[in-house]
C-alpha cells in the first residue's frame, strides 16, 4: 500500500475593522493529512512510431489514452468509489445496478463512444 501526505491549509476569514486597533490578527494552520491508497495499479504502453504514421494518427497515444480512460480507468474507479461509500449497505445492490447501467450507456451511445476527451 502507498501512503502519501496533503497539505491541509486552514485560514482565518475576515473580521469587521475597527480604528481603535488596525488591522485585525488572522490565524494559519498547516498540518498534512495522512491518506493511504487502497490500491496501486498502474501500466505501460509501448507504441512504435510506423504505427503511428501508418495508421494515420489513429495510434496517437491521444486517442489510446483516451480509449484506455473511457473502457477501463473511469469504470474502475467508478466501481471502487461506490464500493467504498457503500460498503455493507443495502444501497450496493442499487449502485452496481446503476454502475452497469451508465457503462452500458457510455460504451452503446455514439455521442460518448466517437468523443474525445
Amino acid at each position: 500500500m502507498v501512503t502519501f501526505k496533503l497539505r491541509n491549509i486552514s485560514i482565518s476569514g475576515l473580521k469587521n475593522h475597527t480604528r481603535t486597533k488596525g488591522y485585525n490578527e488572522g490565524s494559519v494552520t498547516d498540518d498534512k493529512d495522512t491518506y493511504t491508497m487502497g490500491q496501486d495499479r498502474d501500466i505501460e504502453f509501448f507504441i512504435d512510431r510506423q504505427d503511428v504514421d501508418e495508421t494515420h494518427q489513429e495510434l496517437a497515444m491521444a486517442n489510446i489514452s483516451t480509449s484506455f480512460i473511457t473502457e477501463h480507468v473511469q469504470p474502475e474507479l467508478d466501481s471502487y468509489r461506490f464500493s467504498k461509500m457503500v460498503k455493507n449497505t443495502a444501497l450496493m445492490e442499487r449502485f452496481q445496478q446503476i454502475l452497469l447501467r451508465s457503462q452500458y450507456l457510455i460504451r452503446n451511445t455514439s455521442y460518448f463512444a466517437n468523443t474525445y476527451f
